[in-house]
């Protein structure tokens, strides 16, 4: 008898340490362009969130890519308490961009640890998808990391979340399948995306995807659809994963 209650006492035990191992929050915000006083709101709420671990933007930091919005943007970032991760997105790529954010960010596809969790940054807004240098480099990250859930950031989605913007997705859309298949075997919690300027959010065998790009660019979709300003703020405790919308005022 006092066998079993030991038994059930450890496995409660362990139970609770692996909820709290994995209880954290972050924040995910897209499309910001010409917003800067939208996104200035986000990161003040962002910087007086104090459960949130760090926060990612989806992509288009700027309008077109030059070193003076980088450096604008950086600046606006820089002056916040919250460290951010930074995805490339279209608009990011204009007039030599890569070669700005890389002065800035280093590469950008990447991969970081936090909370006990795995987190992926990918750059798919190229007509060939990832490339084979990106794929390989992801799936070797991948099977490094095979006992972490993870969490997968990029600019664009793999389909269409919203139902409204069939042509926006990832090209090609075989690979984009592709990668669906390889996160449904790679215990992929979410995928965050922007590039649709607002908040649409869908559950596809076990992976919940969303698109989040209401950070300050011209909204695309009606507000009873998504199209209004927000960063998303996500939460998981090593079971369950859970979001939600943080509004944010053009006023």
């Amino acid at each position: 008898m006092k066998g079993s209650r030991r038994a059930g006492l450890a496995l409660f035990l362990l139970t609770i340490f692996c909820s709290s191992a994995f209880a954290f929050s972050f924040a995910v915000i897209g499309d910001i362009q010409e917003g800067d006083q939208i996104f200035r709101q986000a990161v003040y709420l962002m910087n007086k969130d104090k459960t949130l671990l760090f926060a990612v933007c989806t992509g288009d930091m700027t309008p077109s890519g030059t070193k003076w919005e980088y450096d604008k943007y950086k600046s606006m970032t820089d002056a916040s308490g919250i460290k951010f991760y930074n995805v490339l997105g279209n608009h990011d790529k204009y007039r030599g961009g890569i070669r700005n954010y890389e002065k800035l960010f280093g590469r950008p596809y990447y991969s970081w640890d936090s909370g006990g969790a795995h987190f992926i940054a990918l750059e798919n807004n190229s007509k060939n998808g990832l490339g084979s240098a990106q794929m390989s480099w992801l799936n070797a990250d991948l099977e490094a990391n095979k006992d972490k859930p993870k969490f997968i950031f990029m600019h664009k989605p793999l389909f269409d979340i919203t139902g409204s913007f069939p042509d926006q997705v990832m090209k090609p859309e075989t690979q984009a399948r592709i990668l669906m298949k390889v996160f449904e075997q790679n215990r992929v919690v979410a995928v965050f995306c922007g590039h649709i300027h607002g908040y649409a959010k869908e559950k596809v065998n076990g992976i919940v995807y969303i698109v989040t790009g209401g950070g300050g660019a011209h909204l695309h979709l009606p507000e009873f659809s998504g199209g209004y300003y927000h960063y998303t703020k996500a939460s998981y405790d090593g079971r369950k994963f859970k979001n939600g919308t943080v509004k944010l005022s053009n006023e």
